[in-house]
C-alpha cells in the first residue's frame, strides 16, 4: 500500500512538472511574435507625434492578441503531439492513476488553456477547424463548428458538411465508477448538432441526422440517418425524407424547426 502511494505521488509530481514546463515553453514561444510585433509598432518613428504613436500602439493590441493566439494554438498542437498527450480510448482507473489518466489530464489542461484564451475568438472560423484537426480530430470538408466547448478533441470524427451549433458542448469522456471512460464520437455526413446541446461520449449521429437545440444526448446514443432526436434525454422526434443528398443540398438546405 505504501509503495502504491509512492508510485502515485511520483506519477503526479512528474506529470505536474512536465505540464508546467511544457506550458511555460508554449506560452513563452507564442508570445515572441506578438511581443516582437508590438515592439516594432511602439518603436516606429514614422507614426508622427507621440499622440499618434500612442493611438497606433493602442490599436495594435488586437492584432498582437491574434498573433499570440494563433501561435498558442499551433504550439499547443505541436507540444501535445511531441509529448503524446491525448485522450486514450477505453476505461482508465482514477484510483490507480493509470498512466493513460495522466495523459488525458495533461491533454485536457493544454486544450482548456487554448479554449479559454482562443476559443471564443476563433470558433466558427477556418482557423478553429485547423486547430481541431491539428489536435487529432478528423474533420471533413464544409464543416461548420460554432462552439469552443469541445473536449477530448482527438476522439471526434466530423464528416463532410456537419454543422455544430453555437454553445454546444461536446465531450468524448465521462467519469463513472472511479474510471475515466472515453469513447469515439462520430457525426456522419450532413448531420446537425443544435445550439446549446450536450453531447456525451460514444454518440453517433447518422447521415443527415440531427440533435435538436438544448438537447442532451446521453452516452452511446445512436441517431439513425435522416432522423431527428431532441429533448432531455434526446429521443426520437421524426424522420426526414431518405434520399441521397448532394454536397450543395447539404450545404444550403433549409434547417428544420427542430434544428
Amino acid at each position: 500500500m505504501a509503495w502504491d502511494r509512492i508510485v502515485r505521488g511520483y506519477r503526479i509530481t512528474v506529470s505536474v512538472v512536465s505540464l508546467i514546463v511544457v506550458e511555460s515553453l508554449v506560452f513563452g514561444l507564442a508570445a515572441v511574435p506578438a511581443i516582437g510585433f508590438w515592439r516594432w509598432v511602439g518603436n516606429a518613428r514614422t507614426w508622427g507625434p507621440d499622440l499618434v504613436r500612442t493611438a497606433v500602439l493602442a490599436v495594435s493590441v488586437a492584432p498582437a492578441y491574434i498573433i499570440f493566439s494563433c501561435a498558442l494554438m499551433g504550439l499547443t498542437a505541436l507540444a501535445c503531439w511531441a509529448m503524446r498527450w491525448r485522450t486514450p480510448e477505453g476505461e482508465h482507473s482514477l484510483r490507480d492513476l493509470d498512466p493513460n489518466v495522466l495523459r488525458w489530464a495533461k491533454y485536457s489542461a493544454a486544450t482548456h488553456v487554448v479554449r479559454v484564451i482562443c476559443g471564443e475568438l476563433f470558433r466558427a472560423t477556418p482557423i478553429w477547424r485547423w486547430y481541431l484537426r491539428a489536435m487529432g480530430a478528423k474533420i471533413g470538408k464544409g464543416v461548420h463548428i460554432n462552439t469552443a466547448a469541445i473536449y477530448d478533441i482527438n476522439l471526434f470524427t466530423l464528416e463532410d458538411h456537419v454543422v455544430i451549433g453555437g454553445r454546444a458542448q461536446l465531450a468524448a469522456h465521462l467519469v463513472e465508477g472511479g474510471y475515466v471512460k472515453a469513447y469515439p464520437t462520430v457525426f456522419r455526413r450532413g448531420s446537425t448538432i443544435g445550439t446549446g446541446s450536450i453531447i456525451s461520449p460514444g454518440v453517433e449521429v447518422g447521415e443527415a441526422g440531427s440533435i435538436g437545440a438544448l438537447s442532451f444526448a446521453t452516452k452511446h446514443t445512436k441517431v439513425p440517418a435522416h432522423t431527428a432526436y431532441g429533448g432531455v434525454p434526446a429521443k426520437f422526434l421524426k424522420e426526414f425524407e431518405e434520399k441521397p443528398l448532394s454536397d450543395e443540398e447539404l450545404l444550403y438546405r433549409e434547417p428544420t424547426q427542430d434544428e
